[in-house]
């Protein structure tokens, strides 16, 4: 995971072990991000990373990232089914009672999207495939993934 801006860490949490899947231990409000980071981007606004690897967050509290640097590795910890990234914006460091601001990145790839919730959680429960419709794919720039859409960002070291 990337840091989205310039930003000061505010929670570097890592202790939690990755869940396994159909047979995840018990899950409190305490640790139901998981391994997470929050930062402080100015002017009222965090961002959370959420359900990141054990050992792999690798920034403190207090410490000042950059935009691009990596904070830590795509996980299954906390309240989840399968390896995310859950990651928002908000307006409290706190991300169970925080609300959620609007935000964009600069730009990325649609891949497709994944069916609705009740038929992707059917699917999930099953431990089937998940279908991706990649009918409007392409690039995006300026613009939010909503909720179904799966992505690619690019590769920081790539030209662009």
């Amino acid at each position: 995971m990337l840091a989205v801006a310039d930003a000061t860490v505010v929670a570097a949490v890592d202790p939690y072990p990755d869940q396994i899947p159909n047979a995840p231990t018990g899950v409190t409000l305490e640790n139901a991000e998981g391994n997470h980071v929050i930062l402080d981007l100015g002017e009222g606004r965090f961002a959370l990373y959420a359900h990141l690897k054990p050992g792999s967050v690798n920034v403190h509290a207090g410490e000042r990232v950059q935009r691009g640097q990596v904070i830590g590795e795509l996980g299954n910890s906390g309240s989840s089914t399968g390896p995310h990234l859950h990651f928002h914006v908000m307006d409290s460091p706190s991300g169970l009672v925080a609300d959620g601001l609007p935000y964009g990145f600069d730009q990325f790839e649609l891949t497709g999207q994944v069916p609705p919730l009740a038929e992707f959680l059917v699917l999930d429960q099953a431990q089937e495939s998940v279908p991706i419709d990649t009918q409007d794919a392409g690039p995006r720039h300026d613009a939010l993934p909503l909720g179904r859409d799966v992505v690619t960002f690019a590769d920081v070291g790539a030209a662009g």
